[in-house]
């Protein structure tokens, strides 16, 4: 329950930040995409390397990425002064972007406070 409270309180907390701010992070997609794939390798080490705190970076990194990842998809919806746009057809397409980062982040929390290995 309390990885699911405070992914409903940091998930709340990130969109109105995407809403309001004035910073444009939709061009950041090609960093946020290395930083997925250099996640996905250290993946791969914590396969190998059993440790608790490995495990806990692993959680820890995975949640700040997808939390990036989650204000990049927010903006890309709204499309107001942003660099790159999101077409009314592409609607569906982002709304499951957004419930992939969702999912993706509570699922870091998880691992993170021990729940899932």
């Amino acid at each position: 329950m309390w990885a699911i409270g405070s992914t409903a309180f940091v998930i709340l907390g990130l969109s109105i930040f995407a809403l309001q701010t004035k910073w444009e992070l939709t061009i950041t997609s090609g960093v946020l995409l290395t930083l997925f794939f250099v996640l996905i390798a250290f993946g791969i080490l914590c396969a190998v390397i059993q440790s608790m705190w490995i495990r806990i970076t692993y959680a820890s990194v995975g949640s700040l990425i997808f939390s990036i990842y989650l204000v990049v998809d927010t903006q890309l919806m709204l499309g107001k002064k942003h660099h790159y746009t999101l077409n009314s057809e592409d609607y569906i397409f982002a709304v499951l972007n957004v419930y992939i980062d969702i999912i993706n982040f509570c699922l870091s929390l998880l691992r993170f406070v021990g729940f899932l290995k």
